[in-house]
Parts: C-alpha cells; structure tokens; sequence
C-alpha cells in the first residue's frame, strides 16, 4: 500500500512545507473509514481528524485544520486533470474543501484506484 507521505510526494513534489499534517490526516480518514468502517457522513474532521493530529504533533487543532487547509489548496493546484482523474476518478467543478479531499486521498490510498469508481452513477458525490 502506498503511504500517505509517498502520495504527497507525487502529488506536490518536494516542498519546503511540512507535509506531515496533511499526512496524518490521510492515514487517520484511511484508518477511520477502513479499519474502523465508519460512514463518511459520520466523520467529523475537527473532532475525529484533525484533533487525533494534533495529539500526534502536539499541535492544537486549530493549527491543524489550517496546515490541511493550505496542504488541500497545495495539493488541487499541483494536480493536472489526468492525476485528478486518477484520483477522483471525474471532473469536478469546484475545488473540493479539506474533507472531501482528504476522503478522496483515502479511498485512493486503500484502494489504489479512483473515489468516484466505487460510486454508483446515482449517488453524489459530496
């Protein structure tokens, strides 16, 4: 399996900026959404992500949210259509917010495949 920082990489590229934010909280949704079988409408990002982040950096939330939010922005500017469709699996017209990409970035991790192959043409997609 591909690892959250590896993803990163190929995505951003090497960047000054710290990625591990970004990276724990990748690893957390993958954990929460695979291992623990949690619906993604039962996930709360500041209470079920990015405060288990912050335990793990000793950082406050708040910090957290931010670093994924600039992280999330780092990552859909850095991405070309190709590598977002290798990821989402079709074409947004808006830039997903942090959640949407982080369950995005976890199901590609888990499944090594597009979020949007497992959807059936009926569901939304956030």
């Amino acid at each position: 399996m591909m690892k959250a920082e590896n993803l990163l990489h190929w995505i951003l590229g090497p960047v000054r900026s710290d990625t591990r934010p970004m990276a724990l909280a990748i690893d957390r949704m993958v954990q929460l959404l695979y291992e623990e079988r949690r619906p993604e409408a039962d996930i709360r990002v500041t209470a079920d992500v990015y405060a288990y982040v912050g335990r793990q950096l000793n950082r406050n939330e708040k910090a957290v949210a931010k670093s994924v939010e600039r992280l999330t922005a780092l990552c859909w500017d850095a991405m070309d259509e190709p590598m977002r469709g290798k990821i989402i699996g079709r074409r947004l017209r808006y830039r997903p917010t942090p959640r949407e990409l982080l369950i995005y970035f976890a199901y590609y991790l888990h499944a090594r495949r597009a979020y949007c192959a497992h959807r059936k043409p009926h569901q939304p997609v956030h």
